[in-house]
């Protein structure tokens, strides 16, 4: 997969900021049953772990400004800086419009159409996101000496790609899921070949179960008040 217009800046200039783990990229995907959707990523510096391997204290404000200052992003695309602890950096995000074909506006967003992105027969999602060694490839220009050199250098960075579809999950390869959310931590020297996920449509037993939830709780609290009145009134007639 080569990289997309959202990441590329971010996998490029980390190269020279991935000692020690002081990088952490967070890149997340949200479909919409209507088609539509989102892209949103980040890339925080660490001035804490910058600072320690540096072996001097680092000017937190101006490294901030700097680090945030190599990404020029595209037409369509947002971003804000954020200093939070000891993580300075940047969010960008993307979306598209409501579609048919989300594969294809997903495509245009990311300037990338290897990502497979559709409805499947039952009604469910499935994404397949191509991953590889295209990343470090791209990031180095297929410098051989920079690609081994940046092995070295991203052996403790993180890597973080979430994604969220409609639907309950029914087939996934990713390291933990919450809902529909599908995480993967992407080890940047051996990343998966291919990450994936596919939903089915929402788990009606489970909105049949909170309809019975919020029943039983309608019922009990009928009850209670039930109960007060016919107290209040039999203390009043005594």
């Amino acid at each position: 997969m080569r990289l997309s217009r959202v990441i590329r800046p971010f996998a490029v200039a980390s190269m020279a900021l991935a000692v020690s783990g002081c990088i952490a990229i967070d890149y997340g995907i949200t479909v919409e049953e209507d088609g539509s959707g989102s892209v949103e990523a980040s890339l925080g510096l660490d001035i804490g772990v910058l600072s320690a391997f540096a072996g001097d204290e680092i000017d937190r404000e101006e490294a901030c400004a700097d680090f945030s200052a190599e990404f020029d992003q595209p037409d369509g695309v947002t971003s804000e800086s954020f200093d939070e602890g000891d993580i300075c950096g940047l969010r960008i995000r993307a979306v598209w419009d409501a579609s048919d074909d989300a594969e294809s506006s997903l495509a245009a967003v990311l300037d990338d159409d290897t990502i497979s992105l559709g409805r499947t027969g039952d009604g469910g999602w499935r994404m397949e996101f191509p991953f590889g060694d295209d990343l470090l490839g791209d990031a180095t220009g297929g410098d051989e000496g920079m690609d081994e050199f940046a092995r070295l250098l991203l052996g403790d960075a993180s890597f973080v790609v979430r994604l969220t579809l409609p639907g309950s999950p029914v087939d996934h390869n990713a390291d933990e899921v919450s809902g529909s959310t599908f995480t993967w931590d992407v080890d940047l020297l051996d990343p998966p070949e291919t990450l994936y996920a596919e939903t089915g449509p929402a788990d009606e037993a489970s909105a049949a179960g909170a309809v019975v939830i919020v029943l039983a709780v309608i019922a009990v609290v009928g009850l209670v008040a039930v109960f007060a009145v016919t107290s209040r009134r039999g203390r009043s007639g005594s």
